[in-house]
C-alpha cells in the first residue's frame, strides 16, 4: 500500500510542476515536452576539454553498434525459433512498472517497482542523450536544445541540433 502511495505522490507531484512550469512546456497530442538550453554552456566546456576522448567514444560505438545489432538481431531470431519449437515459453521478458515492492516475474513480462522504472529510465535516457550531446558538440554540431518528454506516462528525453 505505501508503494501505490508514493505512486499516487509522485503522480500529482509531475503534474503540479508541469502546472508551474506550464509556460515552458509543449503539449503536442499525448507527448507533453520540455526544452531547455541550461545544459549546452556544461557540454560545450565537457567536449573542449575532452575532444580527443570524445572523439575516441564516438569512433568505438559506431564500430561496436553494427556487430551489437547483429548479435541481437541473432538472438531475437534464435529465441524466436525456440518459442516456436516449444523449447521456451518466451525468449525476452517486457519490463514494466508496477505499484509493487517486489520484482514480480510472469511468462513474457517482468514488474518493477515503480521507482525502479523510473529512475532506470531516467539514469538510461539522460546518460544517452548527454553522450550524444558531447559527442555533437566535439564536431561542432551546435546544439538548439535539451528536452524531456512523457509520452503518456513513459519518460524520454531528446538533445537538438541546430539545423542551420
Amino acid at each position: 500500500m505505501p508503494e501505490l502511495i508514493t505512486f499516487i505522490l509522485f503522480i500529482l507531484l509531475l503534474i503540479l510542476l508541469i502546472c508551474i512550469d506550464r509556460k515552458n512546456i509543449e503539449i503536442r497530442g499525448v507527448i507533453i515536452l520540455r526544452r531547455t538550453r541550461k545544459w549546452i554552456r556544461m557540454v560545450k566546456k565537457l567536449s573542449k576539454k575532452h575532444r580527443r576522448a570524445s572523439s575516441l567514444f564516438s569512433y568505438a560505438s559506431a564500430a561496436l553498434s553494427i556487430p551489437l545489432l547483429l548479435l541481437a538481431v541473432a538472438y531475437l531470431i534464435l529465441g524466436t525459433i525456440r518459442i516456436v519449437n516449444r523449447e521456451l515459453r518466451f525468449a525476452a521478458a517486457l519490463v514494466l512498472p508496477a505499484p509493487v515492492r517486489e520484482v514480480k516475474i510472469m511468462p513474457g513480462v517482468m514488474f518493477l517497482p515503480w521507482y525502479f522504472w523510473v529512475i532506470g529510465a531516467f539514469v538510461v535516457v539522460f546518460s544517452h542523450e548527454l553522450a550524444h550531446a558531447l559527442v555533437m558538440s566535439s564536431r561542432k554540431i551546435r546544439i538548439k536544445s535539451f528536452g524531456l518528454f512523457l509520452l503518456f506516462f513513459i519518460p524520454g528525453a531528446f538533445v537538438e541540433p541546430d539545423e542551420k
